[in-house]
């Protein structure tokens, strides 16, 4: 893997968190389609981010695409995440169910924005 592809694996990691935090500092009550920007973003960048570690994956004949040492601590002191096919293909998996599950979760919080504001002014 390339130096890039190598500062990759810990995106998926970074990536949520990133986004949890700027909800937390930019969000609100008042700001909804702000929080719900941020979270497709992040869904949709962690879709690509795994697309792109399974095709890194697809590309070493040995099956295990890279390993990234947090802190530079060896392994039984230190955290250590390992970049392989069935952990590249587990975390397409999951980004995919979680932006399938935030598409559903925006489409029935404006089903129910409408339906306040209806049942409020109608």
């Amino acid at each position: 893997m390339s130096r890039m592809n190598d500062h990759l694996m810990i995106a998926p990691v970074v990536v949520p968190f990133a986004a949890g935090a700027a909800m937390l500092l930019f969000g609100g009550e008042r700001r909804r389609n702000l929080e719900a920007s941020i979270g497709l973003i992040s869904t949709l960048g962690l879709v690509a981010i795994a697309t792109a570690l399974l095709t890194a994956t697809d590309a070493v004949p040995g099956g295990i695409a890279g390993v990234y040492r947090l802190g530079d601590w060896p392994a039984p002191y230190g955290i250590v995440l390992v970049l392989d096919r069935l952990s590249a293909l587990m975390l397409l998996v999951t980004s995919l169910l979680a932006s399938a599950a935030l598409m559903f979760s925006l489409a029935g919080t404006e089903r129910e924005r409408i339906s306040i504001h209806c049942s409020s002014s109608c």
